[in-house]
């Protein structure tokens, strides 16, 4: 599938997330009026640390993912998780974020598409 365009301006979400003890600051920006999350970023109060540069560089591969067709909700299954289903790494936990804020994002302005991929 080719890559979808991004228009140059778009709507985005900003959320902070708590995980393995540190905050990142998760932003995630939408398609409208199809309502599908179309990009990621990953960041940390803690940067230039190997960790940050890992979640930003699993954020731009998902960016991509999405753009080139994928669901925010196959990738957040798609992901390594810990016994209680809990996920493995930030970029999951990101992941997991997304998905559960889409929806709701979708749902409060009754967009097409669900906050998924199509």
């Amino acid at each position: 599938m080719t890559r979808e365009k991004l228009p140059t301006r778009r709507p985005g979400l900003l959320r902070r997330l708590i995980f393995g003890g540190r905050p990142w600051d998760v932003q995630f920006g939408i398609t409208w009026p199809r309502g599908r999350v179309a990009e990621i970023f990953i960041s940390s109060t803690r940067s230039a640390s190997d960790i940050e540069a890992c979640a930003r560089d699993g954020a731009i591969l998902a960016s991509r993912c999405l753009q080139h067709g994928d669901s925010i909700e196959e990738m957040a299954k798609s992901i390594t998780r810990e016994d209680d289903g809990k996920p493995t790494t930030i970029i999951g936990a990101a992941l997991d974020l997304v998905a559960s804020e889409a929806k709701k994002v979708a749902a409060d302005f009754g967009l097409q598409g669900g906050g998924l991929g199509e």
